[in-house]
């Protein structure tokens, strides 16, 4: 018996003549059964063990050395230093490794070893950590967590230093929804090795995210009574005004915030907000030391 796969999954049956002469009806619908239950049996195996994926490979030049990222199928990424084609040392983590790169922050000819983290859940999270290389082993210099908000290199200033950008997401979930919420401005620069926010050094781009969160509160302030009997409207415009406050607390201005909060918001639930506000704010208070 050969059972052939063809298009269509048309499965025929070939037996020789004489032997067909043999066979009763019983039998070759037995056969036929078999067959079918084989083939079965091998799909649901191919379905349930699926062919193993490429690890993703990122590579870097830093100095004298290369950098090999590699993200393993298990979640598992390994970042390796070497010289010469010769392996130095090894890193392991459980995050997933999206960007590797070389930067000169301050174009002093000391340049860092940027990855870039994401530990794979839903929003969260983004860490950058920062390497330098002493004898011949990697070094971490600096790791900062940016949660939900992820993060980009750029010249903002277009001074010639890159700097890191960003946003805060302390409010994520607080005042409704990951949606609803409103993350502010963040700027870092990198200073005596470590990333120190830098956003008073860039207080106009920060009172530019200011005057587009105001445009946001426009709707809610020409609608105060309605929005104050609708729980999720309601929660919106508390998402916006704490994010004002925010990036005011950013340069030391935070009671520009909660005066607008007072002027504007007239719910009744306003000192509840309020006191909300101001224990989300004193945790890591995001004001930059000068």
């Amino acid at each position: 018996m050969k059972i052939i796969i063809r298009p269509r999954s048309e499965i025929t049956l070939t037996l020789s003549h004489a032997k067909m002469r043999k066979l009763d009806l019983e039998v070759v619908n037995v056969i036929l059964l078999q067959g079918l239950s084989s083939l079965i049996l091998f799909f649901c195996l191919c379905i349930t063990i699926p062919a193993q994926k490429e690890p993703i490979k990122l590579y870097a030049d830093f100095k004298s050395y290369k950098l090999l990222a590699v993200n393993y199928e298990d979640n598992k990424t390994q970042l390796s230093l070497y010289q010469n084609d010769s392996k130095l040392s090894d890193l392991y983590f459980d995050d997933m490794i999206q960007t590797l790169q070389v930067v000169d922050f301050n174009r002093d000819g000391n340049p860092v070893i940027l990855a870039g983290l994401y530990s794979r859940g839903v929003h969260c999270c983004f860490t950058a950590q920062l390497f330098t290389v002493n004898n011949n082993t990697l070094t971490l210099l600096a790791s900062n967590n940016f949660n939900n908000s992820g993060f980009a290199i750029e010249d903002v200033d277009k001074d010639g230093r890159m700097e890191v950008v960003t946003s805060d997401d302390r409010f994520a979930y607080q005042f409704g929804s990951y949606t609803q919420n409103r993350f502010f401005l963040n700027i870092y620069r990198w200073e005596n090795n470590s990333l120190v926010l830098a956003n008073l050094k860039f207080r106009a781009w920060v009172l530019k995210d200011i005057e587009q969160l105001k445009i946001e509160l426009e709707r809610y302030i020409e609608n105060t009574e309605v929005i104050c009997e609708d729980e999720g409207e309601r929660q919106s415009m508390q998402a916006i005004l704490a994010a004002i406050t925010g990036a005011y607390s950013t340069l030391g201005e935070q009671q520009k915030g909660y005066d607008i909060i007072n002027r504007y918001y007239t719910c009744s639930d306003k000192e509840n907000f309020i006191s909300k506000l101001e224990n989300l704010l004193a945790i890591n208070p995001p004001l930059e030391k000068e």
